[in-house]
């Protein structure tokens, strides 16, 4: 089994739905960390999406399509 890296921390609703779209369009397997949080974002870096290490690259590749990273 390949590692999990987190590569999208602070995801919002709107943005979670894009890029889940995204990435099942993709067929790139997702996981996301910490949805239901009590923390604040600002202490424990709020909802995060996991993706194989395999699938990484093209993963970071959606995050900028998308606007989520510049």
């Amino acid at each position: 089994m390949n590692n999990l890296v987190t590569i999208a921390y602070n995801v919002g609703p709107v943005q979670m739905a894009v890029l889940k779209d995204r990435f099942d369009e993709e067929g790139i397997a997702y996981f996301i960390k910490d949805e239901n949080s009590v923390y604040p974002i600002s202490l424990y870096g709020g909802t995060k999406i996991q993706v194989q290490e395999t699938d990484e690259a093209r993963a970071l590749e959606i995050l900028k399509e998308t606007g989520y990273l510049e």
